[in-house]
C-alpha cells in the first residue's frame, strides 16, 4: 500500500472508513462506559470497593496480556486482529443483557465478562496505533489522530447523554446493547477497506527468536529512549491517578451530590465539549508552540481539571456548573496531549517495532489504570470520597514532572537508537543499530520532519 502525504483525508478512502466505523463503535463505548458501572451501583447495588474492582479488572488484561499481544501484532496483519477483536467485543456485551435478563448476573459475573472484554480491547488498541501508520504518511498523522479524537470527543457529548436516557427511561442492560451494535459496525468498515499490508514484520522473513528475547526488546526500546521513558512515567502515574479518581467519581456524583442518571449524563456531556476542543485545537497549538511544550502544558491542565472536582458543593446548579468546567478543561488537556504523544510515537517507531513499544507503553500505562482503580476504591472507602479525589487530582499534576524532566521540553532534538532484538541476543551491548527511531527527527515551528529514512 503506497501512502501519498499529498492527498487529502476526506479522499482517502481507508481511512474514512475506519475514521466512520470507530466513530460509531465510540459513541457505543461511551454509553458503556457510563451503562456498565451503573448496573453494578443500581442493580447489583455495588459498593465503592465493588466498584473499584469492577473498574480494575477491565484492565487487568492490559498488565497481564499486553506484551505478548505486541509481540504478535508485531509479526501478524493487523486488520483481520481489529476485526475478530470488535466481533468478541460484541458478543460479551451482549452477554451482559442476557444474563440480566434471566435474573442470573452477579457481580463475579460481571467481573468475568469485563475482563474478556478488556482482553478484545487490548488487541484492538494496540493494533489499531500500529495500523494507522500504515494507512497514512508521517505528516498526515497529526491530522489523523486529531480527526479521530474528534470523533471521541463527539462520543463523549452524544454518548453519556444517550446512555443516561436511554438508563433512565428503559434500562442500563439495553444500553449495553447499542455498544455491542456499534462493534459489529465498525467490524464491518474494518471488513470492507480491503487494504493489502505492507508492514516489513509482516513480510519479512524473520529469524526465529523466543518469544520472552521479543518482549524484552520492546522493553529495552522503552526504558533506554527518555522521550519513551518520559511516555511512560507520564502515562503510569497520570492513568493510576485519573483511575482513583473514576472509580469513585459515580458514587461522588450519586451518593454525596445526589445527582440522578440523567443529570450525571448531562454533566459529561457538557464536560466533553472542552474534548472536542482539545481535538480540533492541538494542531495549531502544535504548529505554534512546538509539540514538546504541548505535551507538558495540557498534562499540567489536566491534573488542574482533576482538582477542581472535589470542590463541588453549595447549590446544585453551582456544583453542577464546576463540575463541567473541570471537566471541560480535563477533556481539552487530555485530548491535546494524546493527539499529540500519539503522533510523535508513531512518526518516529519504525513499523517492525510500534506494536512491542505500543504495548510496552500499554502494559505501564493501563497496568497503573488497574492499579488505580483499586486502590481509588479502597482509599474511597477509608479516606472518603473528596480527600481520595483531591489525592488524585494532585497525583494526576505531579505526573507533568516527567515530561518537564525529559527532552520534550525542547522544541528540537534529535533521538539515539537502542539495540535491536537480534544485536541484543549476540553483542549485548557492544552494539547498535539504528532501526527504531528515524535518525535526526527534528520538531521545527512544531512539525514533524524526517531527517533520514530508517537506517538499517
Amino acid at each position: 500500500m503506497k501512502r501519498k502525504a499529498s492527498t487529502s483525508l476526506w479522499r482517502h478512502a481507508p481511512f474514512l472508513k475506519l475514521w466512520l466505523g470507530q466513530t460509531i463503535s465510540l459513541v457505543g463505548s461511551q454509553v458503556t462506559l457510563l451503562a456498565l458501572p451503573l448496573m453494578g451501583l443500581l442493580i447489583l447495588h455495588a459498593s465503592a470497593f465493588q466498584m473499584g474492582l469492577l473498574g480494575m479488572v477491565q484492565y487487568l488484561p492490559f498488565l497481564f496480556v499486553s506484551l505478548f499481544a505486541g509481540v504478535w501484532i508485531d509479526h501478524l496483519p493487523r486488520r483481520p486482529i481489529l476485526i475478530l477483536a470488535d466481533i468478541g467485543r460484541a458478543i460479551l456485551l451482549g452477554c451482559i443483557p442476557l444474563l440480566a435478563l434471566f435474573h442470573f448476573l452477579r457481580m463475579e459475573y460481571l467481573y468475568l465478562l469485563a475482563g474478556l472484554i478488556g482482553l478484545c480491547t487490548v488487541f484492538f488498541d494496540i493494533a489499531y496505533t500500529t495500523f494507522l501508520p500504515q494507512l497514512l504518511s508521517s505528516e498526515k498523522l497529526i491530522e489523523g489522530n486529531s480527526k479521530l479524537q474528534m470523533s471521541e470527543s463527539l462520543a463523549q457529548i452524544s454518548g453519556p447523554g444517550l446512555a443516561g436516557f436511554v438508563i433512565q427511561v428503559f434500562s442500563a442492560p439495553l444500553a449495553l446493547l447499542i455498544d455491542a451494535g456499534s462493534f459489529l459496525f465498525s467490524a464491518a468498515f474494518l471488513a470492507s477497506t480491503h487494504l493489502r499490508e505492507t508492514s516489513k514484520a509482516v513480510q519479512r522473513k524473520r529469524k526465529a527468536q523466543p518469544l520472552l528475547v521479543s518482549i524484552r526488546e520492546g522493553l529495552h526500546l522503552v526504558f533506554t529512549h527518555p522521550v519513551l521513558r518520559a511516555f511512560a512515567g507520564c502515562g503510569g502515574t497520570a492513568n493510576l491517578c485519573t483511575n482513583a479518581r473514576l472509580a469513585i467519581l459515580l458514587l461522588y456524583l450519586n451518593r454525596t451530590l445526589s445527582l440522578p442518571a440523567f443529570l450525571i449524563g448531562l454533566l459529561y456531556t457538557l464536560g466533553s465539549f472542552g474534548s472536542l476542543l482539545g481535538a480540533w485545537h492541538v494542531q495549531r497549538e502544535i504548529k505554534r508552540r512546538g509539540i514538546g511544550w504541548v505535551t507538558l502544558y495540557t498534562q499540567v491542565l489536566a491534573g488542574g481539571g482533576a482538582l477542581l472536582i472535589p470542590g463541588a458543593f453549595g447549590a446544585p446548579w453551582l456544583s453542577i456548573g464546576l463540575l463541567a468546567l473541570a471537566q471541560a478543561i480535563w477533556g481539552y488537556a487530555a485530548m491535546g496531549y494524546s493527539v499529540a504523544s500519539l503522533s510523535l510515537r508513531q512518526a518516529m517507531i519504525s513499523d517492525e517495532y510500534l506494536g512491542r513499544v505500543t504495548a510496552t507503553l500499554r502494559w505501564i500505562g493501563w497496568g497503573g489504570a488497574s492499579l488505580g482503580y483499586l486502590l481509588g476504591g479502597i482509599a474511597g472507602t477509608y479516606l472518603g470520597l473528596r480527600i481520595t479525589l483531591v489525592l488524585a487530582g494532585l497525583g494526576e499534576l505531579l505526573s507533568a514532572l516527567w515530561i518537564f524532566s525529559s527532552p520534550l521540553r525542547t522544541k528540537s532534538f534529535s533521538f539515539s537508537s537502542p539495540l535491536t532484538g537480534d544485536e541484543a541476543g549476540e553483542k549485548e551491548g557492544n552494539t547498535t543499530k539504528e532501526i527504531l527511531l528515524v535518525d535526526g527527527l527534528e520538531l521545527e515551528n512544531g512539525e514533524e520532519r524526517k531527517a533520514s529514512e530508517n537506517a538499517k
